[in-house]
């Protein structure tokens, strides 16, 4: 019933109206007349929730429609099976380790599902109260049904609505209650866990956002004949330039690596500063990981239901990096038209000091040789449940080194790396951009190289300086003929630089020596071949 206040703005009031149906109801739920909010419980969800709506293939009237959640997203109850962002890449890596299932779903509900555990779990692990946790439950579910109702409206996603509020506003109640948390409930964004609790916010919308608003008055809004029908929208649509307005679709997005351009057309995002916001969401995952075994032994269970609040975390670990990576190579889009004397070009490259802050939060929390040694105190205990005969043939252990590597290649490198990301970097400095691909190189190279130079390299960067060594390689050698000779000869030089360092350091232990060998080699061997 929220979407009534939408309406209202349309010219309607009460437009939309709910009723249970009761148990001795004589109509089918398929019926078309009527329109369903079905609650549903499937062994294999195909989905977590879903809103489809029938049209007249004539006119495109919406007909009907029907919104259907599923038990396993809308209960948020913790399912003791591995529970991830199940994205795979060429890599061939899901955020924690191989051996995961991988049903890719890509609804809301998934990415919704996932974030609600981590954030239960980031209240739990801070001592909140259940009647907290219950009210996170509460806009949780609100906010699904909100976005999947949109759906059925005839709404778009809106992969912008994110970027509507600052950090210091997002926790303003008086302003989230007025406006609503995002600039649309059809954004994909991170759950709004405060590191303060006292200053905590709404966890998710519970209104509809200023561009819901204004979609539904263009769809909606009734006119006397077609003159003011066209003077009423055109007068909508030159509103478009309204910062609250802002509208990305899924076709913006840069959810996977070297895909879109405008980083602020995202998912698991939020706020107008998404680097700060996510290097804060990292902080807090840190700050997390040491108490959960404490929280998370329980007399009579197994260690089930703490390897997947763990696995929770990560993939919100993921999704961070994710959303700071954007940024770098980033490109802002403004599709207004020439009379709307924008105030912004077509595409403005991202400020030189904003990618290179991204790149100084990737240092710190992605590529740093302590960055995932927080994890380590809970590797002993993230044992699996066992059902049957489902263990890993290899092991049930968690794989630790894996887990980094397929984040710091998902998150970070996959995106930095991306032939179409490279080539971004050199186009758009002939239209304002300040870095470049030998910038980037040289920052990723003092990233990942520079901390351990001289002394032990321990298990996780040897893992990350070997695969960021052979995704240089594969621009030098470029086999499928994607990269550009920019590309090419920034990635020569960092590698040629890499092998003369990596010959020449001291190497106090048996296991770097050994390492380093390994990279000289490599790059020698990949150099020959060419």
């Amino acid at each position: 019933l929220q979407w009534n206040k939408a309406f209202e703005g349309a010219g309607f009031r009460d437009a939309l109206r709910v009723e249970q149906m009761p148990d001795t109801a004589t109509w089918d739920p398929s019926d078309l007349r009527y329109n369903v909010v079905r609650w549903v419980s499937s062994a294999q969800p195909p989905y977590g929730a879903i809103g489809q709506y029938t049209t007249n293939p004539r006119t495109g009237q919406i007909l009907g429609a029907d919104v259907t959640i599923e038990w396993y997203t809308g209960s948020a109850t913790p399912i003791l099976e591995e529970l991830l962002s199940r994205n795979t890449t060429a890599y061939g890596q899901t955020a924690e380790t191989t051996d995961l299932s991988g049903n890719a779903l890509c609804t809301i509900a998934d990415a919704l599902k996932s974030g609600f555990l981590a954030g239960s779990t980031a209240l739990e692990g801070a001592g909140r109260s259940p009647e907290e946790l219950s009210l996170m439950h509460r806009q949780f579910l609100t906010y699904l049904v909100m976005h999947e109702v949109g759906h059925t409206l005839g709404l778009n996603h809106n992969m912008k609505g994110s970027q509507l509020w600052t950090p210091a506003q997002i926790n303003d109640t008086a302003l989230t209650h007025q406006w609503g948390l995002l600039g649309s409930v059809m954004d994909y964004p991170a759950v709004n866990i405060a590191r303060d609790p006292k200053k905590q916010g709404d966890y998710y919308t519970t209104k509809e956002g200023p561009y819901d608003d204004w979609a539904i008055a263009f769809g909606y809004t009734p006119y006397a004949d077609s003159s003011a029908e066209v003077a009423g929208t055109a007068a909508l649509l030159s509103k478009s330039t309204d910062p609250k307005l802002a509208f990305g679709n899924d076709a913006d997005d840069m959810r996977t690596p070297g895909k879109g351009m405008d980083p602020r057309a995202n998912v698991d995002d939020l706020t107008s500063d998404a680097i700060g916001y996510a290097a804060e969401r990292l902080q807090l995952l840190r700050s997390l990981v040491p108490g959960l075994v404490r929280h998370y032994s329980k007399p009579g269970q197994s260690w089930a239901e703490l390897r997947v609040r763990f696995a929770s975390l990560q993939a919100q670990r993921q999704q961070a990096i994710g959303a700071v990576s954007r940024y770098i190579g980033g490109v802002y889009v403004d599709r207004s038209f020439p009379e709307q004397h924008s105030a912004t070009k077509p595409f403005t490259p991202v400020p030189l000091a904003q990618q290179k802050r991204a790149m100084q939060v990737l240092k710190q929390y992605v590529f740093a040789p302590d960055a995932w040694m927080a994890d380590t105190a809970l590797l002993p205990y993230l044992q699996p449940q066992r059902r049957g005969f489902n263990q890993n043939p290899y092991g049930d252990d968690y794989k630790a080194t894996n887990a980094a590597l397929a984040q710091q290649y998902n998150g970070a490198l996959a995106h930095l790396l991306h032939p179409a990301t490279l080539q971004r970097l050199t186009n758009s400095r002939l239209y304002g951009n300040r870095y470049s691909v030998a910038d980037l190189l040289g920052d990723l190279d003092a990233a990942i190289f520079a901390a351990d130079e001289r002394g032990t390299v321990n298990v996780y960067r040897q893992n990350l300086q070997s695969e960021y060594v052979r995704l240089l390689l594969e621009v030098v050698t470029d086999r499928l003929n994607q990269y550009d000779a920019v590309a090419q000869a920034a990635a020569l030089d960092a590698v040629q630089r890499i092998r003369v360092r990596q010959a020449a350091a001291p190497s106090p232990n048996a296991e770097t020596r050994a390492h380093r060998a390994s990279l000289v080699y490599l790059i020698r061997k990949a150099l020959e071949a060419k």
